[in-house]
C-alpha cells in the first residue's frame, strides 16, 4: 500500500503549533537560553506563519479563479480554430500556409511541437522533470 503523508505549508504550521504545545507542556522546566526558541517568540512566529498561510491561500484562490475564467473565455476558440483549419484546407491553400496555420493552431490550443532529430540529442538546461520532452 502506498504511503499517504500530508505535506505542505498548512501541515508545517500545524506541526509548529504541536511543537509549541509540547514546549508549553513542560511548564517552567522549558527555559531555553536562545530567545528564538522561547515560547513567546515561537507564538509570534506561529502567528506570522498563520497570517502568511492565509495570504498565500487567498492569493492562490484569486490566481485559480482568474485562470479558470480565462480558460472558460478561450474554450470556444478551440472549436472555432478547428473549423477555420478545415475551411483553410478545403479552400485549396498551399501546404506552407496550412503548416503555418497549424503551428498557430497548436499555440492557441496549447499543444507542444514534436522534437526533431536534431533536438533529440540535446540536453535540457532547465528542470527536465517538469518537461519530459527535453
Amino acid at each position: 500500500m502506498a504511503s499517504i503523508s500530508e505535506v505542505g505549508h498548512a501541515k508545517n504550521v500545524a506541526n509548529f503549533e504541536d511543537l509549541i504545545s509540547f514546549c508549553i507542556g513542560y511548564g517552567v522546566t522549558y527555559n531555553p537560553i536562545l530567545n528564538a526558541i522561547k515560547v513567546a517568540n515561537m507564538n509570534t512566529l506561529k502567528s506570522n506563519a498563520s497570517n502568511s498561510l492565509t495570504a498565500a491561500i487567498t492569493a492562490h484562490t484569486a490566481f485559480k479563479n482568474s485562470t479558470n475564467s480565462r480558460e472558460l473565455a478561450f474554450e470556444p476558440v478551440k472549436k472555432l480554430i478547428t473549423k477555420v483549419m478545415a475551411a483553410l484546407k478545403a479552400s485549396g491553400a498551399n501546404d506552407l500556409t496550412i503548416s503555418d496555420a497549424l503551428t498557430i493552431n497548436h499555440k492557441i490550443q496549447g499543444k507542444r511541437g514534436k522534437l526533431t532529430k536534431a533536438d533529440a540529442g540535446k540536453k535540457c538546461e532547465q528542470n527536465c522533470s517538469a518537461r519530459p520532452t527535453c
